[in-house]
């Protein structure tokens, strides 16, 4: 039977944001099932679709919208199938392409650029999520992706906050960068903090597409929560967001695989439950922060 735990909303550095992350990390995995699976999935850890399963004629995305209770989730599929050279392939086939205006998910912030593959995929989908999640509007939003569908997650979460005026939690795991500067400032700002990247230190596709030299490269949201396979927080020092530099002899998009992530976070919950203080031994008073700092610093120009 499927199982998922309690959801809480916003971002802290305690054990109920780790448990919302390893349970939002489930709906990556059943949102990545054939569609006629996902009902079933869903329906064993409480939550029913709150419109049929989200399939944008021509894109290959998947996303559905499940309701659990007083509890909202979107959840977005990454590349279409498991392979994770198909992903790593998908995102680099991104890499050089041209940044756009998100005007219709952040219409007010002057000089905010978007990777154009990534906001198109999010505007496959946006009517469809903006009719689900107006059915339930006064109850606690979660949005939630892996790799490319991270992507497309922070572009909804940004949206639905914006233009239906609401709370929402954002947390992803193996997310590529998203937009320029004042974008990921602006996204983490839109979502009063309440956003949380969940990285693998060596995973190769959160450092793509290169960051860029100036304040229209690609950037990062700054809330950060770096792991080793084991779910151990990744040293300070250790974090490196540079796509150029191999500080790994065996990199490899293993590590990018969703199992891999589930077994990350799985690990830091146990640690945490005999450890409630981990992430804050790591990383000091503000842990998310501090770890996008040290993966800003490692990339020359950004801060």
């Amino acid at each position: 039977m499927s199982t998922v735990g309690t959801l809480t909303p916003g971002v802290r550095d305690d054990l109920s944001t780790l448990i919302t992350a390893q349970s939002l990390q489930a709906h990556t995995e059943w949102v990545s099932q054939e569609p006629g699976e996902i009902p079933a999935l869903l329906k064993a850890a409480g939550f029913t679709l709150v419109s049929p399963v989200i399939t944008p004629s021509g894109t290959g995305g998947q996303g559905y919208v499940a309701r659990r209770g007083d509890q909202l989730v979107i959840s977005f599929r990454g590349s279409k199938g498991d392979d994770e050279v198909e992903t790593i392939l998908n995102v680099l086939s991104d890499v050089d392409i041209r940044r756009v205006e998100p005007v219709a998910v952040m219409p007010d912030a002057q000089a905010a650029l978007a990777h154009e593959g990534f906001y198109q995929e999010y505007l496959s989908f946006q009517a469809a999520v903006r009719a689900a999640a107006a059915t339930a509007p006064h109850i606690d939003l979660f949005v939630t992706g892996h790799s490319l569908g991270s992507s497309i997650a922070t572009h909804c979460a940004v949206d639905l906050a914006l233009h239906q005026e609401r709370p929402v939690t954002l947390i992803c795991s193996g997310t590529p960068r998203v937009g320029n500067q004042v974008y990921a400032d602006q996204a983490l700002a839109d979502l009063g903090g309440a956003a949380l990247r969940i990285t693998l230190d060596r995973d190769p596709v959160p450092r793509l597409p290169p960051h860029g030299g100036d304040k229209r490269g690609f950037w990062h949201i700054r809330s950060l929560m770096c792991l080793e396979a084991d779910g151990s927080p990744t040293a300070l020092k250790d974090i490196n967001g540079n796509a150029f530099a191999i500080h790994h002899e065996h990199e490899s998009t293993a590590f990018h695989a969703r199992a891999a992530y589930k077994t990350a976070l799985d690990g830091l919950v146990a640690k945490a439950q005999a450890r409630p203080t981990i992430l804050s031994d790591a990383w000091g008073s503000q842990p998310f922060l501090a770890a996008g700092d040290a993966e800003a610093k490692s990339v020359e120009g950004l801060i």
